[in-house]
């Protein structure tokens, strides 16, 4: 899969998010979206999943057979992970593994179960999501994205909340479940964030 990106321009009011960006997103490295809180990385991850439109500018979308994808199609190829993405609060991790199944396929091998145990989560099963440390809500929704057959997937922020031990879990499963697939990490320049990453844009180059 690839995403051609070619002079794209947003404002809001007078405000420049960002303009003339041009660039090549593919599944050759995962991607880094650098820049300063407020600089832009949501908004530009927001456009190249079709959520936001640009004002100008045009996003081309392939398939791994370098098929032309419509843009009003891509949110079928789309994971989005975000810190403002919600859970449903009274469901636990077996319901809500179960209710995404009903959309998006798992990735091959792996079962509700699979996923329970590589989240560490088996000894909260019968926890509801509201009762989950904010820690463990993003694990949730990182387990969402990761382990569920999208094709590209965009990460803002994808380590917010996390201590120390679920930043190594992140970075190996990151590492062991990627599959070749498309990955945009949107970071204020976290190392443990963009350790995978090795092409990376300043959101604040495009001023």
């Amino acid at each position: 899969m690839k995403i051609e990106i070619e002079n794209i321009n947003k404002s809001f009011q007078n405000n420049i998010i960002f303009k003339n960006l041009s660039c090549t997103i593919d599944n050759s490295s995962p991607n880094a979206i650098l820049g300063a809180n407020g600089s832009g990385k949501s908004t530009f991850i927001k456009i190249i999943s079709g959520i936001l439109n640009c004002d100008s500018g045009i996003i081309r979308y392939f398939s791994s057979s370098n098929t032309v994808i419509h843009s009003q199609d891509i949110f079928k190829y789309t994971a989005f992970l975000a810190p403002y993405v919600d859970l449903i609060e009274e469901f636990n991790i077996a319901e809500i593994l179960n209710f995404h199944s009903r959309f998006v396929e798992t990735l091959d091998g792996l079962s509700i179960s699979n996923i329970i145990d590589l989240l560490d989560f088996s000894k909260y099963q019968n926890l509801k999501v509201k009762d989950y440390s904010s820690g463990m809500k993003q694990k949730a929704k990182i387990a969402l994205c990761l382990f569920y057959r999208k094709h590209f997937l965009l990460f803002d922020e994808p380590c917010v909340n996390l201590d120390a031990n679920a930043v190594e879990w992140y970075k190996e499963m990151t590492s062991l479940y990627l599959k070749n697939r498309i990955l945009v990490v949107c970071s204020n320049n976290a190392d443990h964030e963009t350790f995978n990453c090795t092409k990376k844009i300043n959101i604040e180059d495009y001023k």
